[in-house]
Parts: structure tokens; sequence; C-alpha cells
């Protein structure tokens, strides 16, 4: 599932990566295994002045407990 994908309105590629069971930022070819830790990041896009789209981090923070169970970090 992508949360996010390269466009005019975003700078990040955001996805559940099943292969490696991680949230990945394409872009950054980064892994994070808490929800938390990719949100983290992404706010560092943001204080870099890239663009994330604005339902991303809403939309993570809501799948956050199923996500975090998919990666065994509950």
């Amino acid at each position: 599932m992508s949360y996010a994908r390269i466009s005019a309105t975003s700078d990040v590629y955001v996805y559940a990566d099943a292969e490696v069971g991680r949230l990945r930022c394409c872009g950054c070819m980064a892994d994070f295994s808490t929800t938390a830790a990719m949100i983290e990041h992404l706010r560092e896009h943001i204080a870099d002045g890239e663009t994330v789209p604005e339902t991303t981090i809403p939309t993570l923070e809501a799948d956050e407990a199923k996500n975090d169970a998919w990666m065994g970090k509950i």
C-alpha cells in the first residue's frame, strides 16, 4: 500500500514494503520499523521544504496500530 507517490503534488514515495516488512521512503531508500519513525522522517522532509501530501501523515496515524502489528512492533 502506498501512502504517497512522487507527483506534481508530492516529493516523496512512501509505501508498506511487503518484501522487507517495513515502511519505506523510496527516494531515500530508508526503511522504518515503526509508523512513528516514518512520520518523524516525513516531518524532516517537510522541514527541508519538500512536499508531502496533506493526507499522508493523518493516514499513517490512522493505520499506526495495524502497521506496527504487521511489522511486529506492538
